[in-house]
């Protein structure tokens, strides 16, 4: 299955770019968010693009069902140039063969967003093995580890 996400780039407001996940519907509309930012369609009819803190960078009154096919001309405390605004897709679940630790080797859900990229995360059976997230990190690798402990006060373990 696939899972719908919106990209922003090229905002004059470097803070509104990156990867948005679908995450529920407000007002009749796709709500979609990353850890900072949101994008929805508001009460008073237009699209926006957020903080989650309610600073508006940018706006659309285009009526449309999503927002990648709205045209941005309006600012809040967005600076120019507008942002593009396009729709990407991510598979729902990816796969890890062969991997050198085998606690790696397993399907991966989608939870969100890191580093502009999809994140993903594999539920472990405690004792046995805790959970193991994969995440872009630092706009330059992903990152797989594992959870710590539930009694707490261990570090992760990276996975290479």
């Amino acid at each position: 299955m696939l899972i719908n996400f919106i990209k922003v780039s090229d905002a004059g407001t470097a803070l509104a770019n990156g990867l948005y996940k679908e995450n529920d519907v407000q007002n009749g509309k796709p709500y979609y968010e990353n850890d900072l930012n949101e994008i929805r369609w508001s009460l008073d009819d237009r699209w926006i693009i957020a903080s989650k803190s309610g600073n508006v960078y940018y706006m659309s009154d285009s009526d449309v069902d999503t927002p990648d096919l709205a045209v941005y001309d309006m600012t809040g405390v967005g600076s120019l140039p507008y942002p593009t605004v396009e729709a990407v897709t991510y598979e729902e679940i990816i796969s890890i063969k062969n991997a050198g630790n085998n606690i790696v080797n397993a399907c991966y859900i989608i939870t969100g967003v890191s580093g502009g990229k999809p994140s993903y995360y594999k539920q472990g059976i405690y004792p046995v093995q805790n959970g193991v997230s994969i995440e872009f990190v630092d706009g330059k690798s992903w990152d797989i580890y594992g959870e710590p402990n539930y009694e707490g006060g261990v570090v992760p373990q990276f996975y290479t």
